[in-house]
């Protein structure tokens, strides 16, 4: 259980599909996580730059600005922030050495509050455990 005198991390979820980015902050608010969402890299910048988030989820591609860009400005201001790559592309040629962690779409709901509770260990799951999860996350 959450203690009420800790705040809730808040995480940044970029990701240009709205119904993935959805489901990602509904999964995420369900364990307890405050989240702010930007529907593409260049509007995640701008909010990152105004507000403090314990982690970053980012889609790969997408357009204006991709996820590789947006981690390597996120980076360039604060190098601690950890940031999880999101895609459904998994070619051989995805730099993740700005990433923190990598997840392939589709995941599932397990696997993204397992891969986030990874990048932020001392965070708990702050609310009771929630049911198994039902299929992919997917759009």
């Amino acid at each position: 259980m959450h203690s009420p005198s800790v705040p809730c991390p808040e995480i940044l979820v970029v990701d240009d599909e709205p119904a993935i980015l959805n489901l990602i902050a509904k999964s995420l608010e369900q364990e307890g996580f405050a989240v702010t969402t930007a529907l593409d890299a260049v509007e995640g910048l701008r909010l990152f730059e105004h507000n403090t988030y314990a982690a970053v989820i980012s889609d790969r591609m997408m357009p204006h600005m991709s996820g590789d860009e947006l981690a390597e400005a996120i980076k360039t201001r604060s190098p601690s922030t950890p940031i999880l790559l999101i895609s459904g592309y998994c070619g051989r040629y995805i730099d993740i050495t700005r990433f923190d962690a990598f997840l392939p779409k589709p995941f599932t709901r397990t696997q993204l509050i397992a891969a986030i509770q990874d990048l932020l260990p001392f965070s708990s799951p702050v609310n009771t455990p929630s049911p198994p999860a039902q299929g992919r996350l997917s759009a």
